[in-house]
């Protein structure tokens, strides 16, 4: 046993003699750390990573450091200069970085961090064009002859190798100057562990996207060769994405691209939720996403989604809805928007850069079905889709059908300009049944409607701007109804109106539903018409505007025009006179033909008023003006009425007033009266007639006005 311990010693005593040494080298470094001038590397430090990245670097605080046994580092106050044309002051500043390196894995080549502690980062992203970002860094190139090989040594590797980051109240801005998009995240915490050689990560980070709390949170770890299990969850402003799958792992096999696949979940920050859930395949050319099923809102729908990632990324997507609930829709995508504005918005002045460069910047086709739209109150069927992006502006809508309740099928197709929300194009209306449509609209029980065919049919081309809508060249047809012209309506608490229209029918009687209305014509109806709703509502007493009307080819209801022109041929005295007009005024079913009815109108707080209403007919003319109480129907129209056959016979004053529907007539006969008792008087001098005999053959009202007449 004791020659066994004396050959022992000697091992004893060599280990015990490296542990002093390698002891003796760490306190060397050490008290050499201590003594170090850190300051005097500053320069050369800021020079190497300024030319290492192609920026210039700052370090305007402190610096200092400790070689052993850990390398360690520290600097303060660091600032990374933006590029040329950038619009932030720099692309990075931070109050402090702190990295640790292994000494000892730099003798073998390869350098090892422990850690990288970033303090209170403030990080600018800028984008200004498709290829023009701050976040690209490219060294400076380096004349020829300095440029050496690569080592193709495989053993050696200089890729750092990082264990642990640490990011402590972090600010990252975003702006997107061909969007006007701008976002921001602050307050972000993050750390990662890193264990590249056994291909493990872990990732956790959490802050305030532009004021919404929000977590992300990445597992990484080894799965079949080349592969890399990823687990991803994420809670941010635009809802809750998972994602479980494969990445292809960029530290094996060779410099080749990242690639992904996996199943992912989607649910939107909306009331009611929103989610879309699929396969996603992922490669730098190509996005798919296959068998994606949507859901939420009374929404169910399925189908595919590849995008090309070219230049310009072209996108073709492929969906069914069973169905879709609009109403339910709209409220999920106003809460969703109503959520996100606050964390993606836009300033005026980069609105208005990206609405005349710039945009979505996307191009691809778009076909999308639904089987079932319940709409308000109608129920909407087989939708169909088809659109195509011409630009990133710009959506070609080549076709959007549907059909709804009444037979009624809707089409429409134009181009949609995105940053405009402007809509050019053309719409085709085709009403199969109006009643029933009517009726499952809930104004089923209107008397004009049930007086109308079923059949509608409707055509016109359509401008769409803010909230301004043209209808071009409209053609509508409702069984014998005709009607073309020009819309023009501006929507709002006060909406707008420009309509100029022509309108024929073989009958205006047979428009509504009320038999007693005072016109029956073939009706050919030119109007121009302009003016304001006050109040959102179609509100006859709250409508202002001006109407141009023309009526042609009609019968006025209640006096016979033409029975009184006949009968004042007989007229020889007042007498006469007074008893054809009260004969007038007690008829009820009188018919006057007549040419036609002009007038020009102005509409002031349901008051229609006109001072140029003119008739011309073969029996007489009439000219005069009046006012429509447009929500009570009421009529009080002042005319003077003078007879084709008697130009010599003044005109007769008629008022009508009263019910539209059921008018009243009272009529001035001062000025024909006159006429008749000057005619009967000069004949009573002919005929040297006993002017008070003359009196007792007439009324006794007669009289009177003859006495007057000859100053009696």
């Amino acid at each position: 046993m004791p020659a066994l311990s004396t050959r022992q010693k000697p091992k004893s005593n060599f280990i015990f003699a490296i542990a002093f040494l390698i002891a003796l080298v760490m306190c060397g470094g050490i008290i050499v750390s201590i003594f170090m001038d850190w300051e005097k590397f500053k320069p050369t430090i800021e020079a190497k990573i300024s030319d290492a990245i192609g920026r210039k670097v700052h370090i305007q605080g402190k610096m200092s450091g400790m070689l052993l046994p850990m390398t360690q580092v520290t600097a303060e106050n660091i600032v990374i200069d933006n590029i040329d044309g950038g619009k932030a002051p720099q692309f990075l500043k931070m109050e402090s970085l702190e990295v640790q390196l292994s000494p000892l894995s730099l003798l073998t080549g390869s350098i090892e961090i422990g850690y990288v502690h970033l303090k209170s980062p403030e990080i600018h992203l800028e984008k200004f064009s498709d290829d023009k970002n701050n976040w690209n860094f490219a060294a400076k190139s380096q004349p020829a002859a300095d440029k050496k090989p690569a080592p193709t040594d495989k053993s050696v590797s200089a890729i750092p190798q990082l264990h642990s980051l640490k990011i402590e109240k972090g600010k990252v801005f975003y702006a997107d100057y061909t969007t006007g998009t701008k976002q921001t995240v602050t307050d972000l915490d993050l750390d990662a562990d890193l264990n590249l050689p056994s291909r493990k990560a872990s990732i956790d980070a959490t802050g305030d996207w532009q004021g919404q709390k929000s977590k992300i949170k990445l597992a990484i770890k080894p799965a079949k060769e080349n592969q890399l299990a990823a687990n991803l969850s994420a809670n941010i402003p635009m809802g809750e994405l998972t994602f479980d799958g494969t990445m292809y792992d960029p530290m094996q096999g060779g410099n080749k691209p990242l690639t992904s696949a996996g199943n992912f979940k989607f649910a939107v920050n909306a009331t009611p939720k929103i989610e879309a859930l699929g396969k996603l395949n992922y490669t730098p050319d190509e996005i798919k996403i296959v068998g994606l099923q949507i859901s939420g809102a009374d929404m169910k729908g399925q189908g595919d989604i590849t995008v090309k990632m070219q230049n310009t990324p072209f996108v073709d997507a492929k969906l069914n809805f069973d169905t879709v609930d609009v109403a339910k829709l709209m409220a999920a995508v106003k809460s969703w928007q109503s959520d996100l504005a606050p964390a993606v918005k836009a300033d005026a002045k980069t609105a208005a850069a990206a609405k005349t460069g710039g945009g979505l910047n996307v191009r691809g086709n778009f076909n999308i079905g639904v089987d079932k739209l319940n709409l308000t109150a109608l129920t909407a069927s087989n939708v169909k889709i088809q659109a195509a992006t011409m630009d990133g502006r710009t959506i070609a809508l080549q076709r959007f059908a549907l059909q709804t309740m009444g037979d009624t099928n809707i089409e429409a197709s134009g181009d949609y300009n995105l940053p405009a929300s402007s809509f050019d194009g053309k719409a085709r209306l085709d009403i199969g049944n109006l009643q029933k449509l009517a009726d499952a609209a809930g104004f089923g029980g209107n008397d004009w409607v049930k007086a109308q065919p079923s059949r509608v049919e409707f055509t016109s081309g359509v401008q769409y701007a803010g909230q301004k809508i043209n209808l071009k060249n409209y053609n509508l047809q409702n069984g014998d109804l005709k009607s073309s012209g020009e819309l023009g309506y501006v929507m709002g608490d006060n909406p707008e109106f420009d309509i100029r229209a022509a309108i024929s029918h073989p009958s205006i009687k047979k428009l509504f539903a009320k038999p007693d209305l005072p016109v029956d014509s073939k009706l050919a109806l030119n109007t121009d018409l302009t003016g304001r709703l006050n109040g959102s509502g179609l509100n006859y007493g709250s409508m202002q505007g001006k109407v141009r009307a023309e009526l042609n080819d009609g019968i006025l209801k209640g006096v016979d025009w033409k029975k009184v022109s006949l009968e004042m041929k007989e007229i020889n005295d007042p007498r006469d006179l007074l008893r054809v007009l009260d004969q007038v005024q007690r008829q009820k079913d009188g018919l006057t033909p007549f040419r036609s009815l002009t007038s020009d109108w102005t509409v002031v707080r349901g008051v229609a008023t006109s001072n140029n209403i003119a008739l011309d007919s073969d029996v007489v003319k009439m000219n005069g003006g009046g006012n429509i109480k447009l929500e009570d129907q009421q009529m009080d129209i002042n005319a003077r009425v003078t007879f084709n056959d008697h130009p010599k016979v003044p005109a007769l004053g008629v008022r009508t007033f009263g019910a539209v529907t059921a008018p009243q007539y009272a009529f001035d006969t001062t000025a024909i009266a006159s006429y008749y008792a000057n005619k009967a008087i000069n004949k009573a001098i002919e005929k040297n007639v006993d002017v008070n005999k003359l009196q007792q053959k007439i009324d006794k009202q007669g009289g009177k006005l003859l006495k007057k007449l000859m100053g009696q």
